[in-house]
């Protein structure tokens, strides 16, 4: 039976199907006892200090057009690189060039000269044991191909909240930036959140444990900061109370990422608080440990609320580990360890995560109060590896709703761009997210469904595997008729746009303004939205685009002799260019947007979509 509130989702006793926590695994690693030596400055760093720099530099942009780039702020032509489509340009000062040839029309983007990072293999003893995190030919086809993002993106300025059973200090692999002065714990008859069970202390090693210090293991985001908040006791479990009050506190200090490896049952309470959270925070949730090699187990709570980043197990063949709880709702899947001891065949728990951990079991004799390196299994494991990844991107710059949507689009799947109840989006790929976000490439994550708007504002949604056929409707009847929508980047909500410019959001869109108070010339047809899904443009039948968020005008029709109405618009792939339709079939282009054709469609045309590179 288990026990009301959360508990961690650690390693799973198979008979009992009961969650505990691991035991020190035979054969662990001696304890090291070198210490850590200060972090060193990676290629992420680099670059915020690069593009931040308000004196003299280099800046490359995109320029795909012939001849010479537009020359402005005192810009002068470096070297020009026609055959790949750029140009180097020598600036008086490098973070306000950026600004502005970010939002020069026909410029894709724009980035500061810098120096690269030779790539090496950390030389911790253990890496090579953790074949979770292993990149290049040769490594396990389900691993999280971390090494190819190390040492460009190592998570420094990301703030990590980490809710569970605390952290205990003092072990010589630990993160090199424990945020002790934010330290908190909610556990009734505690003082600090140092770790009584051993639980929370492995999973903030495996998002931040020292790296390429010669010591032990590697951690994910070895320059992030980790905040130890204290939600589960002893035992290993905690109140729901406890945890909101965590979420609440870790909302408070700016944590960007919240990891969450613990488990409970259906709650409101708990759902309203992630809620909170998830507008500034990536949310990461374990799914749960309840499931059997013959049953399946739906989401935990809070993995099964809205908003939150549910991460479940995979195993080392790619087959979902017995323990591992899955189905609607869950975005990834990443590796949790199993007992198919596959990777060194032949030697147990080969296939478990490795890392360093606190032994707090009193039975353990002599042992019990040390650092040891332990190999444990769950989705606990695996929602800390993808909070690790979270740290990454967002170390390297990237906002909440971009982070989300790099982590789920570019998960590796089958065949199918299709979401899966049992491995969501696929399993996560670290070197691939950051590689995205580097090189300023859009992902857009698996096909979800579709959904349908209705004049009176009901969105009926349908092809869902998570939603299913579902009607929603908005808080309050439309004041106009509802003319368009549009989902955001990671498919989980949309806006509905009224005649009269009236914005309503549903799932995680944000309302980021309207024309709804404005007296407009013509009224709204159409909206999109920007490939952040941090803002969208309305048009209005005349032509007339409004933005808002980062949406940015580029141009349009108004005022000019149409042909006829506009019906509709699309956005680029970029967000730096738009086509507007007009019912005669006429295309108008703005911004990066090509003309690749208009009319006669053979009738009134009513609306445009992009179409994807390669799709039929």
């Amino acid at each position: 039976m288990r026990r009301p509130g959360v508990v961690s989702c650690g390693v799973v006793s198979a008979a009992a199907l009961t969650l505990a926590l691991a035991a020190p695994a035979s054969g662990s690693p001696p304890r090291a006892t070198a210490v850590v030596p200060a972090p060193r400055v990676g290629a992420a760093g680099i670059r915020s200090v690069a593009e931040a720099n308000a004196g003299p530099g280099r800046i490359l942009i995109d320029w795909p057009g012939a001849g010479a780039p537009p020359l402005v702020s005192g810009a002068r032509l470096a070297t020009n690189l026609p055959r790949l489509g750029m140009a180097v340009l020598s600036v008086p000062d490098v973070a306000a060039a950026l600004v502005t040839y970010r939002r020069v029309p026909g410029v894709g983007w724009a980035e500061a000269d810098r120096p690269v990072v030779a790539a090496d293999a950390p030389n911790d003893p253990s890496f090579p044991s953790q074949w979770a995190l292993q990149s290049g030919p040769g490594a396990p086809p389900q691993s999280l191909d971390w090494a190819a993002a190390y040492p460009g993106a190592q998570g420094g300025g990301a703030l990590v909240a980490v809710l569970d059973t605390g952290f205990e200090s003092g072990g010589n692999d630990q993160p090199a930036n424990v945020r002790t002065d934010l330290a908190k714990t909610f556990v009734p008859n505690t003082t600090t959140a140092s770790d009584d069970n051993g639980h929370g202390t492995f999973v903030t090693d495996i998002i931040a444990e020292a790296t390429n210090n010669g010591i032990g293991a590697a951690g994910i985001a070895p320059q992030a900061g980790v905040v130890p908040i204290k939600v589960l006791g002893a035992d290993g479990t905690g109140d729901l109370s406890l945890v909101a009050q965590g979420v609440d506190y870790a909302t408070s200090i700016g944590a960007r990422v919240i990891n969450l490896s613990l488990a409970g049952d259906p709650s409101v309470a708990l759902c309203a608080a992630v809620a909170r959270a998830e507008s500034t925070a990536i949310v990461v949730a374990a799914t749960g440990n309840d499931a059997s090699a013959h049953t399946t187990h739906p989401l935990d709570y809070p993995a099964a609320c809205p908003g939150v980043l549910a991460v479940g197990s995979v195993a080392f063949d790619g087959s979902r580990p017995a323990y591992a709880n899955s189905g609607c709702g869950m975005a990834v899947v990443a590796p949790g360890g199993d007992d198919l001891d596959l990777f060194q065949p032949g030697v147990q728990r080969s296939d478990w995560i490795v890392q360093q951990g606190f032994d707090a079991n009193p039975a353990d004799g002599p042992l019990t109060g040390t650092f040891q390196y332990f190999q444990e299994e769950g989705t606990s494991m695996s929602a800390a590896e993808v909070a690790g990844e979270a740290a990454l991107l967002v170390g390297l710059g990237a906002d909440v709703q971009t982070t989300r949507r790099l982590i789920v689009g570019t998960a590796r799947s089958g065949a199918a761009r299709a979401m899966s109840d049992t491995f969501g989006a696929g399993t996560a790929d670290i070197g691939a997210a950051v590689a995205a976000f580097e090189s300023h490439r859009v992902v857009v994550p698996p096909d979800r469904g579709y959904q349908l708007a209705t004049s009176n504002g009901n969105a009926v949604r349908a092809g869902d595997a998570c939603l299913g056929a579902a009607r929603v409707a908005t808080s309050a009847p439309p004041a106009r008729p509802v003319v368009g929508e549009a989902a955001s980047p990671d498919g989980l909500g949309s806006w509905l746009v009224a005649t009269d410019g009236g914005i309503f959001t549903f799932g995680d869109a944000r309302f980021y303004g309207s024309t709804g108070a404005l007296t407009l010339n013509q009224p709204i047809v159409g909206m999109a939205s920007t490939p952040t899904g941090n803002g969208y443009w309305l048009v209005a039948r005349d032509g007339g685009i409004f933005t808002f968020g980062d949406a940015r005008f580029s141009g349009s029709p108004a005022g000019a002799r149409l042909a006829g109405p506009i019906v509709g618009m699309a956005a680029t792939s970029s967000g730096a260019g738009y086509w507007i339709a007009g019912n005669d079939g006429s295309v108008y282009t703005y911004g990066d947007a090509p003309l690749f054709g208009a009319g006669p469609p053979g009738g009134p045309v009513v609306g445009i979509v992009t179409q994807p590179a390669g799709a039929a």
